[in-house]
């Protein structure tokens, strides 16, 4: 994220060094979203695809 000229990122990191925290929070927003959506398809695919495998923490 620190050394890319575009994306998610590049915007977060140039809209805080230029005060505009109307970005920053936005980036912030789009970025937790992003985590979590990527988290849920993660589990779900450990869930149907390994059902052999047991997952460590379960919540």
């Amino acid at each position: 994220m620190l050394g890319a000229r575009s994306g998610i990122g590049y915007v977060l990191i140039d809209s805080y060094s230029a005060f505009r925290l109307d970005y920053v929070i936005a980036c912030m927003f789009t970025l937790g979203i992003l985590g979590t959506l990527s988290d849920r398809v993660l589990r779900w695919l450990l869930q149907s695809r390994l059902r052999w495998a047991e997952i460590g923490a379960k919540s």
